[in-house]
């Protein structure tokens, strides 16, 4: 696939991976030093979700990386580690477990919690905003019980974050999306949408898989050509996406891919990542065959991965090619705002650590996309 790349990757940075695994009340020292932690993804001005951690992409260009309910860690482009808000004493007392947090142009980190819907906010040293949680808790009390029982039903899916550019706070949860104003206070509430994601502008998109085609049987291949793995899948997937204005309402919809191309034909099956601030979205894609092959001497941490690309579509839908190549190591990889596309490698001499290496990647926008 990497004939097929709009844009050479580029390196931002290189880590050596920590000796051990984070001990159960780590500093922020020994977080930054694990960068296997150290991982992506949210479409454009915020990261959308995958089942491993995001890296948030910040306004301004910094990275954000959530360890469970300890810290909240900011690392400047060339990984250096800038700050670190403890949260564990604040998240602790209102549930194990945070499941989204955002960060606005402020530098205000904003942490939703998993199941309850207390929203923690801490400023740029790390001190809880209490003033402005008391008026999103004000705020969320303004809609019905039953929709915020709705929002707070958080364990079986996602509910999303995000503060835009006009410092209003999304709160998304399969068909509820709540806006408050954090200036005034002002509350909206829509409730018809499904799988709302909140974007930098204040609009909203959702996307809905469409198996158009017939049934085929999905290989897995390890390096030795044992088959290792197989399932059923569809050989025309394409999703609708459709984008919501700041008044609730759907402007626009369209399908993509809108026709395959000689890359698609290539790449059958894959999933939504994200998009970004332009309204174009990125999908992973993957073949109908996969081999999996061993990664250096990481067997206990990753063993076999498969290679997988991102495809970009502009905002009618069109094809616009291959964005990057990455190793399918439960990580996602990651969009921001301006439509750079981020993700990690590891480049492994044995298994001892200091053999072991981390590198954060990164597509740029092409010349040709923008």
């Amino acid at each position: 696939m990497s004939k097929y790349l709009l844009s050479k990757p580029q390196l931002l940075f290189t880590k050596q991976l920590a000796p051990r695994f984070y001990s159960a009340n780590p500093t922020p020292q020994e977080l930054a030093s694990f960068p296997v932690d150290l991982h992506a993804y949210r479409e454009g001005g915020g990261v959308a979700g995958s089942t491993s951690e995001p890296l948030f992409v910040a306004p301004d260009g910094t990275f954000y990386r959530r360890y469970g309910n300890k810290f909240i860690c900011q690392f400047d482009r060339s990984g250096r580690l800038v700050r670190a808000i403890r949260t564990w004493e604040e998240a602790s007392s209102v549930g194990y477990e945070p499941q989204d947090f955002t960060v606005d142009r402020q530098g205000r980190v904003f942490l939703l919690n998993d199941g309850t819907l207390p929203v923690l906010v801490f400023d740029r040293q790390g001190r809880r905003l209490t003033a402005l949680e008391q008026r999103i808790r004000r705020g969320v009390e303004q809609v019905s019980a039953q929709h915020q029982k709705r929002l707070g039903d958080g364990w079986w899916a996602r509910c999303w974050i995000l503060v835009d550019k006009a410092e209003t706070l999304h709160l998304c949860h399969l068909r509820i999306h709540v806006k408050i104003d954090l200036r005034t206070g002002q509350v909206q509430t829509f409730d018809d949408h499904v799988v709302c994601r909140p974007r930098e502008d204040g609009t909203c998109w959702t996307v809905t898989r469409l198996d158009l085609g017939n049934k085929i049987s999905f290989k897995q291949y390890n390096s030795e050509g044992v088959l290792t793995g197989e399932s059923e899948g569809n050989d025309d997937i394409r999703y609708r996406v459709v984008i919501y204005g700041r008044d609730g309402q759907p402007v626009r919809q369209y399908t993509i891919p809108r026709e395959k191309t000689e890359v698609e034909k290539l790449l059958p099956v894959g999933g939504l990542l994200g998009m970004d601030g332009r309204g174009h979205v990125y999908l992973y894609c993957t073949p109908q065959v996969l081999i999996r092959s061993p990664l250096g001497g990481l067997p206990n941490l990753i063993g076999a991965v498969s290679y997988f690309a991102v495809c970009e579509y502009d905002e009618e839908g069109r094809s616009l090619g291959v964005r990057a190549v990455y190793a399918d190591i439960g990580e996602m990889p990651m969009i921001d705002e301006a439509g750079n596309v981020y993700w990690t490698e590891y480049e492994v001499h044995g298994e001892k650590p200091e053999e072991q290496f981390m590198r954060l990647m990164m597509a740029p926008v092409p010349q040709s996309t923008r």
